[in-house]
């Protein structure tokens, strides 16, 4: 069987779940590690199609694995491994000679690499893609060809190596039996697409060599024809697989929490699932950005019925990862209506404000500001943490920038300086532009900004902010309010519901004067997503010139090494 091709949200999780457990670790007497590693992620992904003949292969493992080993283990059906090199412990990247064009290329990592306690995979991994090829070809099928048994209600699959004009398909596509009977067929399929599904009208006879050919007659979608006619042929078994696919285990189960050094999420099918029929239609965020690689965010076997994916360890405490499927077929169509939900914690007290040295934030919303000078328009920041000495971090942000594709991570300026205590995050002051002129201020006392563990109240204080040679008085009063919330992201991928799932909604009121005039006051209404921390921040603000109002989201989140910038 030839895996179809799996796409990035087929998803983002095109199958998620499964978590293979992790010890947790005495520190007294840490356990021995004899666990053989996975590979969680490999790129170019299974059936990818188009790829470029230098690309690099990237391999992402569950754990550090051991630098000298990989040398020689990698191995290729075409083409030279050229040189082997270990961006981290945990990912691999594999340079070689040109492939050939329009060629399927597969690629083995032999069981010889081992993790750093020396264990090594329990056995070969084994994928496989086409490369990029200016003629136009049928590059994969299912069944493959002198495939035996094949249910008699079985879908046949076709992938090209081009967008296809669906108009000339079914004239150029003919599905024969041994006895040169014509079997009609409904295509099903989208113009442009490269993969297309031929669906019998009828089922096809028992026990019978059956052949589909592709004329020249087939055009991609500028016209071009196929540039060799090509067929395949499978024998049918006696009967008709009627039985809807089932997911046979879960690990860990639904409901439980789940340790922060967890880094392999696996799901295992009865049989073989066809990937694409694997969509979700909700994801959290906490799961999606837990991610290893989010770009490519697992690995099929080879026979399709377990799915392997890798997480970012450790996890923060109290995320909630959670993934809703409303269904899944198997390779010959059949459907399981069922689907299933999954959903597990992080154990340990909630964070809802972590704090990571290099964590990136990037949020997009809108603004409207009225007064002496009105505009309204969309809003885009992004913020990078650096943790200091002391418990002390600084949020350096961006507030003027905007995500155009291949831009880097801006040079930061301005930031607020903050403190983890044990009771609580502390706003200490922050260093911004006035101006252009660079200005710390600072607060005294520091403004309690976030009490830990967050729970339900509100606290209330004056400080004194001093900035530069100006002192003002600023009061304030945070309320946390009962329950949790969920905060959509602005978008959804693929009619996927995206949700920041758990969240604590505080308000935030202050006010800005000398103690006897007010200059300023406003209200931020924020939310805080356990595992990830501020998610949504909705501000009003108002001063005798102006009122301004925005509403932000957070649509990305990761370690700035691994900043898209694409």
């Amino acid at each position: 069987m030839n895996p179809r091709h799996l796409g990035l949200l087929a998803l983002l999780l095109a199958a998620m779940l499964v978590l293979v457990s992790c010890s947790e670790d005495d520190p007294s007497s840490p356990a021995e590690d004899t666990t053989a590693p996975l590979v969680v992620g490999a790129a170019p992904s299974q059936g990818h199609i188009d790829v470029a003949l230098d690309q690099d292969l990237t391999l992402t493992f569950s754990e550090d694995m051991a630098a000298d080993s990989a040398a020689g283990r990698v191995t290729m059906s075409h083409g030279t491994v050229t040189d082997v090199t270990w961006t981290d412990a945990r990912h691999l990247v594999v340079e070689h000679s040109d492939w050939p064009e329009g060629t399927e290329i597969s690629v083995t990592v032999g069981t010889g690499v081992t993790d750093v306690a020396g264990n090594g995979l329990a056995q070969a991994f084994t994928w496989s893609f086409w490369t990029w090829t200016d003629e136009i070809l049928l590059q994969a099928t299912s069944p493959d060809d002198e495939d035996t048994g094949v249910p008699i209600n079985t879908q046949i699959w076709l992938q090209f190596s081009e967008p296809m004009n669906g108009a000339t398909l079914p004239g150029a596509i003919t599905v024969t039996s041994s006895d040169k009977a014509v079997l009609p067929y409904t295509l099903n399929g989208s113009a442009g697409d490269t993969e297309w599904t031929l669906t019998m009208d009828d089922d096809l006879p028992a026990s019978t060599l059956i052949t589909v050919a592709v004329s020249t007659a087939a055009e991609n979608a500028t016209g071009d024809p196929l540039a060799v006619a090509a067929s395949f042929s499978f024998t049918t078994g006696s009967g008709a697989d009627l039985t809807p696919p089932q997911l046979l285990a879960v690990d860990p189960a639904s409901g439980t929490a789940i340790a922060t050094d967890l880094a392999v999420i696996r799901l295992t099918f009865d049989e073989p699932i066809l990937d694409t029929s694997l969509q979700p239609s909700l994801i959290s965020g906490q799961f999606m950005f837990a991610l290893a690689d989010q770009d490519n965010p697992g690995v099929w076997t080879e026979n399709q019925t377990v799915f392997t994916i890798g997480l970012r360890t450790p996890l923060v405490p109290g995320a909630i990862l959670r993934v809703e499927f409303p269904s899944f077929a198997d390779v010959h169509g059949n459907v399981n209506d069922d689907g299933f939900t999954w959903q597990v914690t992080v154990a340990g007290t909630a964070q809802h404000y972590p704090v990571r040295d290099g964590w990136v934030q990037y949020y997009a919303g809108w603004y409207e500001e009225t007064g002496d000078n009105p505009s309204s328009g969309s809003s885009e920041s992004i913020n990078r943490l650096e943790v200091k000495t002391g418990g002390e971090f600084w949020n350096w942000y961006d507030e003027t920038y905007t995500n155009d594709p291949g831009k880097d991570l801006p040079e930061f300026i301005e930031y607020d300086r903050l403190q983890a205590t044990t009771p609580a995050i502390l706003m200490l002051g922050f260093h911004e532009l006035d101006d252009a002129v660079e200005v710390d201020s600072t607060f005294d006392p520091a403004i309690e900004w976030l009490r830990l563990p967050v729970a339900t109240g509100s606290w209330s204080g004056t400080s004194t902010l001093t900035a530069g040679a100006e002192v003002m008085e600023v009061d304030y009063e945070v309320t946390v309010l009962p329950g949790t919330f969920s905060v959509p992201l602005s978008f959804d991928r693929d009619s996927t519901t995206q949700l920041w799932l758990g969240c604590r909604k505080v308000v935030l009121f202050h006010e800005v004067g000398d103690g006897v005039n007010v200059f300023s006051a406003g209200t931020d209404t924020l939310w805080y997503a356990p595992g990830v921390g501020l998610v949504r921040e909705f501000t009003f603000e108002e001063d005798e010139s102006r009122v301004r109002t925005a509403d932000k989201t957070l649509l990305w989140t990761g370690h700035e090494d691994d900043w898209p910038t694409r």
